[in-house]
């Protein structure tokens, strides 16, 4: 066995190492119970063996007969004294077809890694896509080579097949085929924005449906890798995913991660707002974040998360998800709240005193109504008036 003291080696060093070397590619119990003595950093130890077992150096650099050798040589001792010159030619040239395989290996793994089905790697690709600049108040589909489609009306219906070609409103484009990455065999990421004051459907390519609210942000593969399904949320959403145990159902947040295998539920996750929250309808999920406990809920629940703690409540599912009929629930809440909600999904805003704000209220809205409508209709339960100026309403207290 080698008596050499390897004490405070760097992985460099550990790379030109020959006894290191044939230990990684070739072990045996006395080689590891040997390196598991010595004193060196597990990163610079494991980094060093990450490495070697990723590159393919090729066998003819050691033969059976200098692997015995050399074996001979590290027990002796004296295999540094002997073989100096010659090492230092060999390992230079070990080491360079290492770092030149290293490095197209690190061209590589981005794309291996893609489409595996992890959460993190899929939220870097998805999150950090970026949104071309628009005045338009339409909804956007965005592809993934950043051409824009605007989609007029005040409700969008998009549905994608198993292929990717893409139904806007009951007209059918052919987007995928013209698409560069989708003929590269590359993941094709579409992205769909909903302004406030919009609403929209958008049927998947699993054939999963997917409501979306006002002022939100999708981002979805066109056609879902074979091993996952995993889409991006910045907003509000109602999701209906149909049943796939090979293929877990992954909703991203900037918060938390929502991961189902076939249910019904609501996330409302909006970046601005610093908050998120997961109503179960039917089905099962599990909300997590990295390095955090995970929360599973069943149906009936809420959990809520404030950037700070996580809340799991029983609360009346259609209270949450009612918006995706048109139709605003609440119970007990008040108006500043309503007119938060109000002003998010009709786009317009809403302004009222502190008093008027504290006002508690229970009923339902039917937010097809125009917006003036609705907001008189509490004039019906409580002695408030509204008032429209410059585009924006104003709610108080009638004196």
């Amino acid at each position: 066995m080698a008596q050499k003291d390897y004490s405070g080696y760097k992985a460099e060093d550990l790379l030109n190492d020959d006894y290191f070397i044939h230990s990684v590619r070739q072990p045996t119990p006395e080689s590891d119970a040997f390196w598991e003595n010595q004193d060196i950093e597990h990163k610079e130890a494991e980094w060093a063996k990450f490495i070697i077992e990723c590159m393919q150096v090729k066998e003819e650099e050691f033969s059976d007969e200098e692997v015995d050798a050399l074996w001979e040589r590290i027990q002796a001792g004296n295999a540094q004294r002997e073989l100096k010159k010659s090492q230092k030619i060999r390992h230079l040239y070990i080491f360079l077809s290492m770092a030149a395989s290293f490095l197209l290996m690190l061209v590589a793994v981005p794309w291996l890694f893609q489409g595996t089905g992890n959460p993190a790697e899929n939220r870097i690709d998805m999150a950090a896509l970026s949104v071309p600049q628009t005045n338009s108040q339409d909804i956007q589909l965005i592809l993934s080579d950043e051409r824009q489609m605007p989609i007029e009306g005040k409700n969008a219906e998009i549905e994608y097949d198993k292929q990717g070609t893409v139904t806007i409103n009951t007209d059918n484009h052919s987007l995928a085929d013209n698409n560069e990455s989708c003929k590269a065999n590359q993941p094709v990421f579409n992205q769909l924005i909903v302004p406030l004051g919009k609403r929209s459907k958008l049927t998947l390519s699993d054939g999963s449906e997917m409501w979306i609210n006002a002022g939100t942000r999708v981002v979805y593969p066109t056609v879902f890798e074979p091993d996952n399904r995993t889409i991006f949320v910045d907003g509000e959403i109602y999701l209906s995913v149909v049943p796939d145990k090979s293929r877990p159902f992954i909703v991203q947040t900037n918060y938390m991660d929502v991961q189902v295998l076939g249910t019904s539920f609501d996330v409302s996750a909006y970046k601005k707002d610093g908050f998120f929250s997961v109503v179960l309808v039917s089905g099962s999920v599990v909300a997590n974040k990295a390095g955090q406990p995970e929360y599973k809920i069943v149906p009936g629940e809420r959990l809520a998360h404030d950037g700070q703690s996580v809340r799991i409540s029983k609360v009346n599912t259609d209270d949450y998800t009612s918006w995706k009929d048109g139709l605003f629930h609440f119970k007990s809440e008040n108006m500043q709240t309503i007119i938060q909600r109000l002003s998010h999904y009709y786009g317009k805003a809403i302004v009222c005193d502190e008093k008027t704000a504290n006002l508690k209220f229970s009923g339902k809205l039917d937010l097809m109504d125009d917006l003036k409508d609705v907001l008189n209709g509490f004039g019906n339960t409580a002695p408030v008036s509204v008032r429209e100026q410059n585009g924006a309403f104003y709610v108080h207290l009638t004196e």
